[in-house]
């Protein structure tokens, strides 16, 4: 599997004011290491988009954590989804921290991070 996501941000005019490419993490996966990590910033008003992906054919759980903030999501098979860490992981808005990923039956899906500060996009990998 492989995707990729281009982000476009216009001002009101329509103008183009930044852009940025997003690519899948790799989607390695072992029972010795069953989650995905990545830097969680959302201080200064950034948020943090985080997209998550099932690869597979099964509806499957994920869990969600940073700090001692945790919350999960089930994706249905062959879908995905993209929210910002607030909207899945409630009181997450300012934080700092290492997001945590973790499939809850070791099984493959994929996630890749965009924070969003004013007209500044950046990738956040995840590893």
């Amino acid at each position: 599997m492989y995707a990729q996501a281009l982000y476009t941000y216009f001002a009101k005019d329509g103008t183009k004011i930044a852009e940025a490419t997003v690519f899948a993490s790799n989607g390695d996966y072992s029972f010795l290491n069953d989650s995905y990590r990545m830097i969680g910033d959302q201080r200064g008003g950034s948020q943090l988009g985080i997209a998550i992906a099932n690869g597979t054919s099964l509806p499957r759980t994920y869990q969600v954590t940073i700090n001692s903030l945790s919350a999960t999501v089930t994706i249905p098979a062959h879908t995905s989804i993209a929210r910002f860490l607030n909207e899945i992981v409630p009181g997450s808005a300012n934080t700092v921290g290492i997001l945590k990923i973790k499939s809850m039956d070791y099984s493959d899906f994929y996630a890749i991070g965009l924070r969003y500060t004013g007209a500044a996009f950046t990738t956040i990998p995840a590893n």
